[in-house]
């Protein structure tokens, strides 16, 4: 599975949004790669009870490593382009809204 992950769905990136502009993908974040990973995990587990598939868990400790690197890697990436996670969050409405009614 990491395999996968590594070299088919990060390098494809998000293809919901245009690419930047440098023509490159935007990157996944770290939900997106988990939501790989539960089909993923969901597919074994259904082989598993048919007795298709005897290997090891695809979740394994090489798995949960990356994955923390990965998530690791995004924290670094949106504070080096300064993304705020408060933008439009429902406390910025409410003090544009505080402010409105105090003028």
């Amino acid at each position: 599975m990491l395999r996968y992950l590594q070299d088919v769905v990060v390098p494809e990136g998000n293809l919901r949004k245009a690419n930047q502009e440098n023509g490159d993908p935007y990157p996944l974040t770290t939900g997106s790669i988990k939501q790989y990973t539960k089909a993923i995990v969901d597919l074994y587990q259904s082989q598993r009870v048919h007795g298709i598939n005897n290997n090891e868990h695809p979740r394994d400790a090489a798995y949960k490593a990356w994955i923390h690197s990965f998530h690791y890697e995004e924290r670094q990436r949106s504070r080096d382009m300064y993304i705020d996670r408060g933008i439009g969050s429902i406390q910025v409405r409410l003090v544009l809204q505080l402010i409105y009614l105090i003028h």
